[in-house]
């Protein structure tokens, strides 16, 4: 009796050790075998796809020098890049000391900003962690031309040779720089002329999404306006119309080729919502009416311009590729490829 209670005591030893080494070694195939199996198709996948080897991608991860967004994911910006420095862009903020404290303009700062040739903040006080250059001009709504006007002679006196067009945005705008570029690539910036988006009722271009002065303009502004653009409204986007006009500008058209607009003057559900909004301005509504090229978009909060710029520059679609114009020369545009 004895001899067999140790000889069932072993069987069950035997037992409980082969099944835990059992499912040791089923845990072992199930997660590391396969993430070597899925790493290698991976790689096999991303080779098929892009003709480069993903291993030179994945390694990528152990150089902190070299920026990635997330696993398995190369991009090539080069065509961006080569815009970067052939279509020269300095935007420069409108922001109040009130709104630095509401973290708009380092919302700004932190999302599209960074993809500035150059960017610059006004406001009615310095701000040294900004920062922003203060001009003398107290802070209010009426204010807003003499403020646009300081700002743009302040560009035309320091910074004029930095760039070849200079924008004007608010601190609650959002700004894709690359479709900017892009769409900027195919204007000449010795022509007096400035783009935005061009209100129906009247000669001007919308303050809030932005406007787009070119070298040309900025140059007759900076030498001009003193004497020829003395008008002074509420409405310092209806002023700067005037002034352009005065000035010989011309607003050039922003419509992509489908007619869709690039600048988009009020809230994106203005545009998504057919019902949403009464207006008399010919805005057409609805989903198929936005741009894939948009370039800027007004009163966003600090929040969503965080969650627009992970929407747009984080979140992939995986297998979708885009065609992409082909740069033959800078300005100009020709065949489409595969991207």
């Amino acid at each position: 009796m004895a001899w067999l209670n140790i000889r069932t005591t072993r069987t069950l030893k035997t037992f409980f050790v082969g099944f835990i080494i059992g499912f040791l070694g089923d845990f072992f195939v199930q997660n590391f075998w396969q993430d070597i199996m899925v790493t290698s198709s991976m790689q096999k996948l991303t080779r098929d796809l892009t003709g480069r080897d993903s291993q030179n991608v994945i390694n990528t991860k152990l150089n902190d020098s070299v920026p990635i967004r997330s696993d398995f994911i190369y991009e090539d910006d080069s065509l961006a890049q080569n815009l970067k420095a052939d279509v020269r862009v300095l935007i420069w903020v409108m922001t109040s000391p009130d709104n630095i404290v509401k973290l708009k303009a380092k919302a700004v700062r932190d999302t599209w900003g960074k993809r500035c040739n150059k960017l610059l903040f006004f406001s009615s006080k310095d701000d040294t962690q900004l920062p922003a250059i203060g001009l003398n001009v107290t802070e209010s709504y009426e204010n807003l031309t003499d403020k646009t006007r300081q700002a743009f002679h302040y560009i035309y006196r320091h910074h004029y040779n930095d760039a070849d067009w200079f924008m004007k945005a608010n601190d609650d705008t959002y700004v894709i720089v690359e479709n900017l570029r892009y769409f900027l690539s195919r204007q000449n910036s010795s022509e007096p002329v400035y783009f935005g988006h061009r209100l129906n009722i009247g000669e001007f271009n919308s303050g809030g999404c932005g406007y787009v002065l070119s070298k040309e303009a900025l140059r007759r502004f900076g030498q001009d306006a003193t004497s020829l653009c003395q008008q002074k409204s509420l409405y310092e986007d209806v002023d700067m119309g005037l002034c352009m006009k005065s000035l010989g500008v011309r607003i050039g058209e922003t419509r992509d080729p489908l007619g869709r607009m690039r600048f988009y003057a009020f809230k994106l559900e203005f545009f998504l919502l057919r019902d949403n909004y009464n207006s008399t301005d010919l805005m057409e509504k609805g989903r198929e009416r936005i741009s894939n090229y948009a370039i800027s978009f007004h009163k966003l909060t600090p929040r969503m311009m965080l969650y627009t710029d992970l929407y747009i520059y984080h979140i992939q679609r995986f297998g979708i590729f885009q065609c992409f114009p082909k740069l033959c020369s800078v300005g100009q545009w020709c065949s489409v490829r595969p991207g």
